[in-house]
């Protein structure tokens, strides 16, 4: 199979709908505060992103990292601007500021 062909997009989308309900209920088992800062590694399509960012609110970003080619459609389809998804290893990752809250 190619990379990037379309019996591999077929594929990687079939695995990712079948995470998807294990990233929902990951993301509710976490019960993540509006605000929240959520790293999602090995993300793929968002199957654990796209909950964060609905959970978290619209004032903190969720940052999705993958070493393979961003696959962000699911997060426009919602309207979300507050996941961003990238390319890149996440052990190179920078440590967000920490925020205190009152």
């Amino acid at each position: 199979m190619a990379a990037g062909s379309a019996e591999e997009t077929g594929s990687f989308d079939r695995l990712s709908s079948a995470w998807s309900p294990i990233g929902t209920a990951t993301v509710k088992a976490a019960r993540l505060r509006p605000g929240a800062h959520v790293l999602g590694t090995w993300c793929g399509s968002g199957p654990s992103a796209i909950p964060a960012a609905e959970q978290a609110g619209p004032h903190r970003a969720i940052d999705a990292a993958d070493l393979a080619e961003p696959r962000s459609s699911g997060a426009a389809v919602r309207g979300l601007d507050n996941v961003r998804f990238v390319r890149g290893d996440v052990l190179d990752w920078p440590v967000p500021p920490v925020v205190t809250t009152p």
